[in-house]
């Protein structure tokens, strides 16, 4: 089918400026030349109105979770809550909603309520619910709070108990009192782990309405595509199942999960999910990556840094935790990539940072690999990710001055807070820079990251820029948001509206470009398209 999209503002890329319609063939964007043979030829012409929208190519998302999004919108409700008190309250209401339940799943609580509590934190929970473990994920979704139920289900009763699941643990932490007793804080995926296995699981019927969920919310923001940047077992078979039942909607790339403790025994099932999303061959559905995490975050000391923690922090002297051993990792990815899985790297900290840049290296098949987050990076080192062809993923949500950000201050002073999110220097070197959210971490709303990414300043903030000289354009946020993903996902057919590419777009009812900056957040997506298809509206 011929399609002809009138009445509209088209901006084909976010370079030039826009014209006043767009055609398609098929999935394909197509030009005026072309539409006239096809119409000589005797093709049906469909036309669609654009209403006098203006259509950007649509959204992708370089790094998100949409299922662990849904799985957590399923369970209690803690954001906003700005006191223990209020999160005690909320559980107690719950329970009370709830008699029957076994389980109690939270999210996300504001790491800050407990400084300085850290050593009561399970006894604070047991005042609201004792009976049944309640376990409460940070903001930085690196952090779990539990209570002595949780602690219980874990095995994790006795010092000498958490001593010994703290030998086998390679990177993380369980926080302990003087005696050696857990307090109910565990710090890291290792050791969150130890609780979280012990949880209810998810069915694949629960897992698929959840999919579809998350699903509609991104296609209702613009977003087509995206890279999942979490698989662990079972996770891949949802996605496999909805492709098959037709409920996939966006585009999506798996990035299987490597671990130190557990990397070999599951390689085998990374490869067979992998040989069973080529076998099913759906156009929507890839599994070409492989995700790796190089440290850990900066609120809990856990990112590597080249400069030590300041003192007078519980960090004093140390340079972080690299998540693997430097011979294992380099091991690990180079086994990655000699099985044909893409590397795709969390790192928050500047050494991180290097130490994925060196795997990547070391590797030596660097196309599509990408550095996610990229929070601090040194002097230099941008020049290498050029080098390299490595794409800088960053999540332009979080470069505002706020708590998240002020919070860091005292392990890192002030010196280095001031040189994160460097994505004006990435730019500058040449760099692919990819933009994603890292949902549920932070906001999934890409045009809410582009605002924060364009005036380094909270939504709704009337405050200085942050770091302005880091700033990005409208038009480069655009492009980061939709080429730049494009070109991290090795997709040569997306990211523009020129003729041969699919004609994924949005229309906003606004110009985004002749928008005023801090208002672009509140622009309505009108309409989202995939390959010509309308898949939302408004």
């Amino acid at each position: 089918m011929l399609k002809h999209f009138t009445n509209g503002n088209v901006y084909v890329d976010t370079h030039s400026e826009p014209v006043g319609e767009l055609w398609a063939y098929g999935e394909r964007v197509i030009d005026a030349v072309e539409a006239s043979e096809l119409i000589g030829a005797g093709s049906e012409v469909e036309t669609i109105d654009l209403g006098g929208g203006w259509v950007v190519p649509a959204f992708r998302d370089g790094h998100c979770h949409p299922l662990f999004a849904a799985r957590e919108s399923r369970g209690v409700h803690l954001t906003g809550l700005t006191s223990v008190e209020a999160i005690q309250a909320e559980l107690s209401a719950y329970r009370e909603q709830n008699p029957d339940g076994e389980w109690i799943d939270a999210a996300v609580y504001d790491r800050g309520l407990t400084a300085g509590r850290e050593g009561e934190a399970a006894a604070l929970l047991d005042a609201a619910v004792a009976e049944v473990p309640v376990v409460l994920h940070a903001d930085d979704h690196h952090t779990l709070w539990v209570n002595s139920a949780a602690l219980k289900a874990a095995g994790l009763i006795t010092a000498a108990a958490v001593a010994d699941a703290q030998s086998r643990i390679h990177h993380g932490s369980i926080d302990v009192d003087s005696e050696g007793n857990a307090t109910g804080i565990l710090r890291e995926w290792e050791a969150m782990s130890i609780v979280l296995d012990r949880g209810p699981q998810p069915s694949l019927a629960e897992d698929l309405v959840a999919l579809d969920e998350a699903q509609a919310l991104m296609l209702a923001n613009g977003i087509v595509a995206a890279q999942e940047a979490w698989i662990d077992r079972g996770m891949a078979e949802v996605y496999i199942e909805a492709a098959k039942l037709g409920r996939l909607k966006l585009r999506v790339d798996l990035a299987f999960r490597f671990a130190p403790s557990e990397w070999r025994d599951n390689l085998a099932y990374f490869e067979e999910m992998r040989a069973q999303v080529e076998r099913l061959d759906h156009p929507l559905l890839s599994a070409r990556t492989a995700k790796f995490f190089s440290d850990g975050v900066f609120g809990s000391s856990t990112a590597h840094v080249h400069e030590p923690y300041e003192p007078a922090t519980p960090a004093a002297g140390t340079h972080g935790q690299p998540v693997w051993p430097k011979d294992e990792f380099l091991e690990a990815t180079q086994v990655a990539a000699a099985r044909g899985f893409v590397l795709h790297i969390h790192a928050i900290g500047d050494a991180g940072v290097t130490d994925a840049l060196d795997a990547i290296e070391a590797a030596g098949a660097t196309a599509g690999c990408t550095i996610a987050h990229t929070e601090l990076v040194r002097d230099g080192e941008f020049a290498r990710f050029a080098a390299l062809g490595v794409t800088a993923n960053f999540e332009p949500f979080w470069a505002q001055n706020n708590s998240m950000l002020t919070s860091c201050v005292p392990q890192l002073g002030r010196h280095r807070i001031d040189r994160m999110y460097r994505m004006r220097d990435a730019i500058n070197a040449g760099v692919n820079i990819s933009f994603g959210s890292d949902w549920p971490v932070s906001s999934f709303v890409p045009l809410e990251g582009i605002q924060v990414g364009i005036t380094r300043a909270p939504i709704g903030s009337t405050e200085p820029s942050w770091v302005a000289d880091q700033a990005v354009t409208a038009r480069e946020a655009f492009a980061a948001y939709s080429a730049g993903v494009a070109r991290q996902l090795l997709d040569s057919e997306a990211g523009e509206l020129k003729p041969g590419q699919r004609a994924d777009f949005i229309v906003l009812a606004k110009d985004p470009f002749a928008t005023p900056e801090r208002e672009l957040a509140a622009i309505d997506v009108m309409a989202t398209y995939s390959s010509a298809e309308l898949l939302f509206s408004r």
